[in-house]
């Protein structure tokens, strides 16, 4: 974890229209909980892809209902998973998980394909549940909570036969510490 961004980002979050404008209007962003969120809990944007959280809430609320915002976020304590000190903190996560879910005799939570003609569409339960056992040590332990988490994610097609750079690929953020949000703005 660090907290080495020398300046705020601008993400832009996907939601359905009325949830926009209600942001917008002053009401405050709802984090995500689900058991599946790639980065955690958290409210999650997509880092300088304003069109990429516009398409993601089309394709989910359809082409009325889909809107996007944008926000003024201080990464502030930075869970960064491109970085080698976030990837340690996350291995050493995973570590504790196994543990834990072994003393309880639970099974580990796995990361499944929604849909297996669609292998980029993954139920990410396993990767969830790493990201809140890292909260839950840090919030043990004492240290500074984690005010954003940060991934990149290749997803989608080859953008050209036999390449490996991928269609979707991009990169997220889930703001864990709402301060974080210094503003939000409208769209152009």
């Amino acid at each position: 974890m660090h907290r080495l961004s020398t300046g705020f980002i601008l993400g832009y979050h996907g939601c359905k229209k009325s949830v926009g404008e209600a942001i917008l209007a002053g009401d405050q962003i709802r984090p995500s909980a689900n058991d599946w969120d790639w980065l955690g809990p958290g409210s999650y944007f997509w880092e300088s892809n304003p069109q990429r959280a516009l398409d993601w809430a089309i394709k989910v609320h359809g082409p009325t209902d889909g809107f996007a915002i944008g926000a003024v976020i201080d990464p502030g304590l930075c869970l960064d998973l491109t970085t080698e000190s976030g990837l340690s903190v996350v291995r050493e996560g995973y570590e504790t998980l196994v543990s834990a879910v072994a003393l309880a005799a639970a099974p580990l939570p796995k990361n499944t394909p929604r849909n297996p003609s669609d292998p980029d569409r993954v139920v990410r339960r396993l990767d969830c549940a790493v990201i809140r056992m890292v909260h839950e040590v840090v919030a043990t332990s004492g240290r500074p909570r984690i005010d954003t988490v940060k991934g990149v994610f290749t997803e989608g097609p080859p953008l050209y036969p036999g390449g490996e750079i991928r269609s979707l690929t991009h990169i997220q953020f889930a703001v864990c510490n709402l301060d974080c949000i210094k503003g939000v703005f409208r769209l152009p």
